[in-house]
Parts: structure tokens; C-alpha cells; sequence
């Protein structure tokens, strides 16, 4: 399928074999295999402090020396303040200053950076900002399950971080934005003359992807790219080996999507939010309330969490949407229920619906409890993988996320563990823990009433 290359449609190439723009962040050397791409140093880079900020001096005793640059409006923040304050408003000002920000899957890994480069971190909305001082990025992305940190510097040469107690590693080529699925495996970004690449995880390589596009996102589960070109227009492609499709009905400057491709954000040319369900046009563009003009908006993996940043002031808001119950019946691939016994002790499985298999998915900050509305207690993980059982509140092993959608298939992540919940296939008695995704571990939330 070929688009027609014109100032108002995307500029898709093909047998591409050199970029001798001066400006070009990757020269593309034709290999034996015509989708495979070598990324190559090239001399043209930009002023190392054309995206620096004013100094100002630190308020703690670092090393004063250092030439180095903090959020000014992170300095003397109020210790109260990253209470969720009233109820009723809709966007809510986050203290600090940022020029762009990443969020994991249930969205308690936030990245973001400042104008002068430096990079911050918070463990989800009511945590606070924390300087990242080894290394300083004008932008960065994290993957869906928080472990998986790349960066683009100012000179647009790539650097991974593997978690956030990690180190930086500088990966070949340069990109001006990038995009990581949930797992670390797929990253989608752009060069500086619009160039499309997809790379296999760190240790991967460069494929060139036909097309030209400023800005990509790539779903957690890496079966949709969302795109916007120099014109504005945006674009949709199934996965890296799918077509791009013209998603008409708005002129964007930034979109970006959750982990399975059902929530879709953007921000319009005048600053507006914008939300589509999925790529049909029968769910077409709504408009948002927002009383402020956007630059950039983020959402998380889970759809639960939106970020927004400010034209011009670069403030930082956040969308508090009080979530709706989720009641439902977890149902395995088996066509059999999770269900919580009267004893504590026991999880496992049953063929019906009856009262011991409701369950309410309780949202929590970057994390969902597993709540029995029979017995009022809380799935939990402990150590020793082979066992599942129930608490009465929730602890650090009653966390979970939601690989997926609730509205599709899904798996149930340990926030401690790191394992995933599995219902085995030949005896309904188990129900433990898996350290991958497999069959046993995918799970469909049934709707259900109280």
C-alpha cells in the first residue's frame, strides 16, 4: 500500500539507502537484508546547552562545584504537598517544572525531564520528585513494567538504564524521540529528519520502518504504533510489521496510548486534550475538559493515570479521575473462577459464579488490590512461589498490577515479586505463581453485580 507524497499526507520512503542531510542523526547503510539498518555517527549535533536553563543554586549540600540544574519550583516545596487535595477538581498542578514525562503501566514509575536536561523520578502520583544527577536527557521513556529506562541527550545520542537502581549505557545512533513497550523488548523512536526505527531491546538491532513521523508511541503490548508527522496529521500501524493508516479528524502534535491500544490521548495544534477508543473510526476524537493549553500528555499503561504538561510554563498537572468499582468474576482460560474459601489459608479454583468468585479491583497509587467481596480479604503472593492465599489489608504483598486490559485479557503482576499470578490447567486445587506469561496465566475480568 503506498500513500501519495505530498505536503499533507505522511512522507513514506522506500529504499532508502543514505540520509546525507547535514542534520541527520542516523546515516542508513543498505545490508543484504533491505530492512535492516546501521546507525552511524554523523558530525552535524546541536549546541550542548541550546535546551540548558537558568542556574540556580541547590538547597541541600551537593557538591557545589557541579554544574548542574534543578526543578526551581521543587525547591522549598511544602512537605504537605503531594497530598491529593479536593476532591472535586479535575486536573490537579503537580509541584515542579517539566518539559517531558513517561509513566509505567499502572503508573507508579513516573520519568520526566526539565528544560536543562535534568531527570526526575516519582513512585507514582503521591510520591515525591527525585534527581537522577548521573546523566542529563532532554527526553526519556519507561517501559510498562517500570525496568526498562531510555534516554535521548542533547546531542540526540541514546542511552539505556536497566531499572532505576541501574547505570547508563550508551546504545549506537541517535534519535530525537523514543517509545518502549511493556517489557523492554520493542522501542520505536524517530531521528532528527523524521526517519522511523524500531529496535529490539538493547542488546537488538536498528530495523528502518517506512515512513516520516516527529513524534511515536508504542503500546505495552507492541501491537500498536500511533504516530504524528511534520503536518500534523497522525497515523496508526498494527505492530512493527503492520501499514500505517491515516487517523483523521484532528490535527495533533503529540498522541500517545495505553498498554493494549483501547485508550488513546492527544493533544491538538491549539493545545487541547483530546481521547478516541481504539483505531476505529467509529470511536472517533472526544474533546476533554482542560483549563490549560497543553503541550504533551501521557497516559499509563492501565489507562488509569494521565498526565498533562503546560505550553510555555512547562507545569505539570495530573487527571484525577476517581475510578468506578470494577466488580467482576476472574475467569481463567480453563473456563474455570478464582475463588476465595472461607479459610484464609486457601485460593483456588471453581466451575461456577457464586459468591465465594466476586471480586472487586480496587485501585490504589500505581497498584490494584485483589478484594473478595465475600470474606472482605485481599489476594496475596508470598515468597515461596507455590503459595497464594488472603489478607485482611493490603501490604507490600498484596499489590498488583494489570498486564492488559480488564476489558480483554489480562495477567495479575506481583508489585513485590515481580511473579504472576497462574491457575493450573489439571488440578483446580492450584493456584500460584509464574515468573512469565504463559496460558495459565492470562485471566478475563466477568462483569458482575454485587
Amino acid at each position: 500500500m503506498y500513500f501519495i507524497v505530498a505536503s499533507s499526507l505522511l512522507l513514506l520512503k522506500q529504499n532508502v539507502i543514505a540520509a546525507t542531510s547535514p542534520s541527520a542523526d542516523i546515516i542508513v547503510e543498505k545490508n543484504a537484508d533491505d530492512n535492516k539498518i546501521t546507525p552511524t555517527a554523523t558530525t552535524g549535533s546541536r549546541s550542548e546547552n541550546s535546551l540548558r536553563g537558568s542556574k540556580v543554586q541547590h538547597n541541600d549540600d551537593r557538591d557545589s562545584g557541579r554544574d548542574s540544574i534543578v526543578l526551581p519550583s521543587l525547591m522549598n516545596a511544602p512537605e504537605d504537598y503531594n497530598s491529593r487535595g479536593l476532591a472535586d477538581e479535575t486536573w490537579e498542578n503537580v509541584w515542579g517544572s517539566l518539559v517531558h514525562i513517561s509513566v509505567s503501566d499502572d503508573g507508579g514509575d513516573i520519568w520526566g525531564v526539565n528544560s536543562g536536561d535534568d531527570i526526575y523520578y516519582r513512585n507514582g502520583r503521591n510520591g515525591g520528585w527525585r534527581h537522577i544527577d548521573d546523566k542529563q536527557l532532554k527526553h526519556v521513556t519507561v517501559s510498562g513494567d517500570g525496568k526498562h529506562i531510555w534516554g535521548l541527550d542533547s546531542s540526540d545520542e541514546i542511552w539505556y538504564r536497566d531499572g532505576l537502581d541501574g547505570s547508563w549505557t550508551k546504545i549506537w545512533g541517535k534519535l530525537v524521540y523514543a517509545s518502549v513497550d511493556y517489557d523492554g523488548n520493542e522501542l520505536i523512536g524517530v531521528n532528527s529528519i523524521d526517519d522511523i526505527y524500531h529496535r529490539n531491546g538493547p542488546k537488538g538491532g536498528w530495523t528502518k520502518i517506512w515512513g516520516s513521523l516527529t513524534q511515536v508511541e508504542i503500546s505495552g503490548d507492541g501491537k500498536h504504533i500511533w504516530g504524528v508527522n511534520s503536518i500534523n496529521d497522525v497515523y496508526h500501524r498494527s505492530g512493527k510489521k503492520g501499514g500505517w493508516t491515516k487517523v483523521t479528524g484532528a490535527k495533533v502534535k503529540h498522541v500517545t496510548v495505553n498498554h493494549d491500544g483501547t485508550a488513546i490521548w492527544a493533544v491538538d495544534v491549539d493545545g487541547n486534550v483530546l481521547y478516541r477508543e481504539g483505531r476505529d473510526d467509529s470511536e472517533p476524537w472526544q474533546s476533554k475538559d482542560c483549563d490549560y493549553v497543553l503541550s504533551k500528555v501521557q497516559v499509563s499503561g492501565d489507562g488509569q493515570h494521565v498526565w498533562g504538561l503546560e505550553e510555555g510554563s512547562n507545569s505539570i498537572y495530573y487527571l484525577n479521575q476517581p475510578p468506578e468499582p470494577v466488580l467482576c468474576a476472574i475467569k481463567t482460560v480453563h473456563n474455570t473462577y478464582l475463588r476465595f474459601q472461607s479459610n484464609q489459608d486457601i485460593v483456588d479454583q471453581q466451575t461456577s459464579i457464586g459468591s465465594h468468585e466476586k471480586f472487586e479491583i480496587v485501585q490504589g497509587d500505581g497498584y490494584v488490590g485483589i478484594k473478595s467481596l465475600a470474606h472482605d480479604t485481599y489476594l496475596r503472593f508470598q515468597k515461596d512461589r507455590s503459595v497464594v492465599d488472603q489478607q485482611t489489608f493490603i501490604g507490600g504483598w498484596e499489590k498488583f498490577e494489570i498486564v492488559g486490559s480488564l476489558e480483554g485479557t489480562f495477567s495479575i503482576r506481583n508489585k513485590k515479586w515481580g511473579t504472576y499470578l497462574r491457575a493450573d490447567k489439571n488440578n483446580r486445587n492450584i493456584v500460584d505463581q509464574q515468573t512469565y506469561i504463559g496460558g495459565w496465566e492470562k485471566f478475563q475480568c466477568v462483569p458482575i453485580t454485587n
